[in-house]
């Protein structure tokens, strides 16, 4: 379905980068007690943008450390599954890489992009607010 909907590209994209919620989430924590620790005169607004750019910066590192896709499925995992019953992550990807590409059947244009920005822009300044006030890790 995801496929269908994003693209074949961006369902696989969106497996990988699962696998890197538990650093990025480390990496919020580790940010906001360097920020409290350093923040000196800056506003609280300009602190909270700087860390979703600071974090979008070190996820996007992260992407590019992961080795070449982890596309193919490896030997004697046809039926392994992950939690809950479902098929594995690994399994998934290697599932669409082999399947036929979709193109997404949802896409955004500069309005409807600037339209979502504007409705998150509430609830992401809240939660930059959280995570520095308390300096709680994120959690996957």
């Amino acid at each position: 379905m995801a496929a269908r909907t994003a693209s074949t590209e961006a369902a696989i994209a969106a497996l990988q980068d699962r696998h890197l919620a538990g650093a990025v989430g480390m990496e919020v924590h580790r940010l906001a007690i360097e920020t409290r620790t350093l923040v000196g005169g800056r506003s609280a607004a300009a602190t909270q943008e700087e860390l979703w750019d600071k974090v979008a910066r070190y996820a996007e590192s992260l992407r590019e450390q992961q080795g070449p896709d982890e596309t193919t499925e490896p030997e004697g995992i046809g039926t392994v599954v992950g939690t809950a019953g479902f098929p594995s992550e690994t399994l998934r990807m290697a599932r669409l890489a082999r399947a036929p590409r979709r193109s997404a059947t949802i896409t955004l244009d500069e309005p409807d992009r600037n339209r979502i920005e504007d409705e998150l822009r509430l609830p992401k300044q809240a939660l930059a607010r959280k995570v520095m006030r308390d300096c709680v890790p994120l959690t996957h």
